[in-house]
């Protein structure tokens, strides 16, 4: 999904659809003290809530989809064909998404401050005498306010993109502003200023492989157009064939550009392993490559455990334009992660932050990375009738993934590369 932050069109039916259907809270409508002796009201009034938006939203996706494909096909039919106009109807298809995802977490805030006052009400009655009936009631009530989150939180779970990736909130938000809402821009024949390359750092396993890969699918939906325009480059190949595969590329994305707009996406991983001070000769041919993105219309991503061993000719304005650090996950980034993974599994009442207190106990030895976060995962979903309790138990066998001297390394790269934003 692409949220460009031009022709910022809030899907207002849409909108509407939520404050009127939804009728919630938005935050601790009953505070404690307030609450009336006479508990039929609040009950009565809660059982009148409505929340079926974890159905009606998808609809809204499916209808605004077709409505889009059905406005490209009809101006492809056009005499008058222009990408120009395709190019608009889309950005503007882009932005009713971003209605679309502002109403589903407005849903997902408002069922969050209605179970709030559900367990002020409730305490209030447990206080009382000969109201089980009432707490039954509203027992029943939380179970399905838990069951819509449960769902909607499934489905924004399984979105493309960006939206694939559990936690890093602040560099996707990043990343859209720098990338992908310049390449929107550019879609549509506005005015932009895409990067010729951005390079991600940080330790093994933190996900910057993935995360280019999310940023194409979120560019490029469909996989066919996908396979086209991201093109992943092995750098552990012969450097002369690198530099042919680089300029091979560069040739296609401005051909392929000219005729379909689309701006072409190549990854480099492990960036030093071939543009090190080792060999000028390769580094020179990666400098020109860079240097030659945009107007080949192409933008370079590039990958690094060790950003202290890439040559500092190819960063800099014109060329590797922006340095992003992709630290291992904090707590809030470790909940995230674990929450990602773990809702797949049918594991009732985790309390995720005391998994990430039991991750953050081995950081003596290490740092637990998000490739490491899968891994235990991946252990923990072949357990028979999983339980907190053997999550815990996998933690703490399993040793963390990124050593504290290679924590320590990324730290001092990190102290040196910090704010080398070249724009």
């Amino acid at each position: 999904m692409i949220i460009p932050i031009t022709y910022n069109i809030q899907n207002n039916s849409i909108q509407h659809l939520i404050n009127k259907k939804t009728n919630v809270s938005f935050g601790a409508l009953y505070r404690e003290s307030d609450i009336p002796d006479n508990i039929n009201d609040l009950i009565k009034d809660a059982q009148q809530r409505k929340f079926d938006e974890y159905d009606t939203l998808p609809k809204a996706y499916d209808t605004i989809t077709t409505e889009y494909n059905n406005n490209v096909k009809k101006h492809k039919k056009s005499f008058f064909f222009s990408r120009s106009k395709v190019a608009k109807d889309q950005l503007i298809y882009y932005s009713k998404l971003e209605g679309i995802k502002a109403a589903e977490n407005a849903f997902l805030k408002k069922i969050d401050m209605h179970l709030k006052d559900l367990r002020l009400i409730k305490k209030n009655l447990e206080a009382k005498d000969g109201a089980i009936d009432e707490l039954n009631q509203l027992k029943n009530i939380e179970a399905q306010l838990l069951m819509a989150k449960e769902i909607k939180e499934a489905q924004l779970n399984s979105q493309i993109g960006l939206n694939s990736l559990g936690g890093y909130d602040e560099v996707k938000g990043f990343i859209r502003k720098i990338f992908i809402n310049e390449v929107t821009k550019e879609k549509a024949k506005m005015q932009s200023i895409v990067p010729n390359a951005i390079l991600l750092y940080g330790p093994t396993g933190c996900g910057k492989s993935k995360l280019v890969d999310a940023i194409a699918s979120e560019i490029y939906p469909d996989k066919s157009i996908k396979e086209k325009y991201f093109i992943n480059i092995d750098t552990s190949d012969d450097p002369d064939e690198v530099i042919d595969c680089i300029n091979t590329a560069l040739e296609n994305a401005y051909e392929n550009f000219k005729s379909t707009n689309n701006r072409t996406i190549i990854l480099l991983d492990e960036i030093e392993a071939i543009a090190n001070n080792k060999d000028p000769e390769t580094t020179e041919a990666i400098k020109a490559a860079l240097e030659s993105a945009n107007e080949n219309y192409c933008t370079f991503f590039l990958t690094s455990n060790y950003p202290a061993n890439i040559n500092p000719d190819i960063l800099g304005s014109n060329k590797v334009e922006y340095l992003i650090a992709i630290d291992p996950p904090d707590r809030n980034n470790m909940k995230a992660v674990l929450e990602y993974y773990f809702k797949r599994l049918s594991v009732k009442n985790i309390d995720y932050d005391v998994l990430v207190t039991e991750l953050l106990r081995a950081q003596n030895d290490g740092r637990f990375s998000n490739s490491g976060i899968e891994h235990i995962y991946d252990i923990c979903k072949d357990v028979p009738k999983l339980s907190q309790s053997d999550i815990i138990d996998v933690i703490r066998n399993t040793k963390p993934n990124i050593l504290q001297s290679e924590y320590y390394n990324y730290i001092n790269n990190k102290n040196r590369f910090e704010g080398n934003t070249y724009d």
